[in-house]
């Protein structure tokens, strides 16, 4: 499968940095969460965090690239799906639970859990073996190791 579209579960600093490099890196990307609030504030954040990284022609090209929803069904076609929301297993998992029967059976599922087993949250989805986990080092737009 070949992966164009991006989704981001989560809006907040880890989120909204993760959802800016994909759309750095020429990817469509949909950044989901929970408040209207949070994802103007993560919008906002990335168009900051570009200011002092691009020019404002190519920082307005980049945020383009983002579309934000409160509906968690506008991952559908995303053939890569990242949740990015708190560091609690039972969140984490209902996330991926609603993810598995959203998103194509193909798409990959990452975690960005650090202290939730993988193997753990990746046991509630159909198909354990398409979960992953992704460790960002913090704030992802700058400090580029995965």
């Amino acid at each position: 499968m070949k992966i164009e579209r991006i989704g981001v579960v989560g809006s907040g600093s880890m989120g909204s940095g993760i959802a800016q490099v994909f759309a750095q890196a020429g990817f469509a990307v949909v950044m989901t969460d929970l408040y209207r609030q949070q994802l103007d504030t993560g919008l906002a954040e990335i168009g900051r965090s570009l200011g002092r990284l691009v020019s404002a022609e190519h920082r307005d090209e980049i945020v383009s690239r983002i579309v934000t929803s409160l509906d968690m069904d506008a991952l559908r076609d995303c053939q890569l799906v990242i949740e990015s929301v708190t560091e609690d297993a039972t969140t984490k998992k209902d996330v991926l639970v609603q993810l598995d029967k959203i998103v194509d059976s193909e798409a990959v599922l990452v975690t960005t859990a650090s202290l939730v087993s993988v193997t753990e949250l990746a046991a509630v989805t159909r198909q354990p073996s398409r979960v992953i986990g992704m460790h960002c080092f913090f704030p992802a737009p700058v400090v580029r190791v995965i």
